[in-house]
């Protein structure tokens, strides 16, 4: 088996920044993305914050060693633009990837269990491969014991094709940042609907 390595780049601020302020100070002023990028800052505190950088600059300024100044936009992928302070870390951001995964029956209650790898939950959605009756089908999606959101899977004029999907919310934002070693996602159906039906899913996030 072959395995590919990627290495994103991972750097720390040099001063703190506001909530406001759409200038980075960071260590390690080589090999930066060429713009624009993804970057998540304080991946690991609870207010985490995916950033757009739009510029990558190298400067004397603050301090005399030559350093990189980034030039960012606040807040993306719905995360909520917070101070941060010198030394968070920040990564770089991987391209947006998909797993996929399979309901054999939306109808009978059924949970897959995804082991994640590190990043950032984007969105669950998925297709019904037909018509349900009844009621409407309810998709549970869970990290590790803490329920992220629901999909609702409506039954009045469904048919093949019928797409529904979950966002990431905002209000609790840092819910949704696996750690690609203990956190788990589980996709649940609680079985509310009739007629045997598959649902296929995908999980779409952005690595890091």
């Amino acid at each position: 088996m072959r395995t590919t390595v990627i290495t994103r780049k991972q750097t720390s601020l040099l001063e703190n920044v506001s909530a406001t302020g759409t200038t980075l100070y960071v260590r390690d002023a080589d090999d930066m993305p060429t713009v624009p990028w993804l970057a998540i800052l304080s991946p690991e505190s609870p207010s985490p914050e995916i950033v757009l950088v739009t510029a990558n600059n190298i400067t004397t300024t603050p301090v005399s060693d030559n350093i990189e100044t980034l030039t960012i936009v606040r807040g993306a992928m719905g995360t909520t633009a917070v101070a941060h302070k010198r030394d968070a870390t920040l990564y770089e951001c991987g391209q947006k990837t998909t797993i996929r995964g399979l309901i054999t029956d939306i109808s009978t209650a059924e949970s897959i269990y995804l082991p994640m790898p590190k990043g950032f939950l984007l969105r669950v959605g998925g297709i019904l491969e037909g018509t349900i009756a009844t009621a409407d089908a309810i998709i549970t999606v869970t990290k590790n014991a803490t329920t992220l959101g629901t999909v609702t899977v409506a039954y009045a004029s469904s048919d093949a094709g019928d797409w529904d999907e979950m966002l990431a919310d905002g209000d609790a934002i840092a819910d949704f940042f696996f750690d690609g070693v203990d956190d788990f996602l589980l996709v649940a159906t609680g079985g509310q609907s009739t007629e045997t039906m598959r649902w296929e899913f995908m999980v779409e996030y952005i690595p890091y």
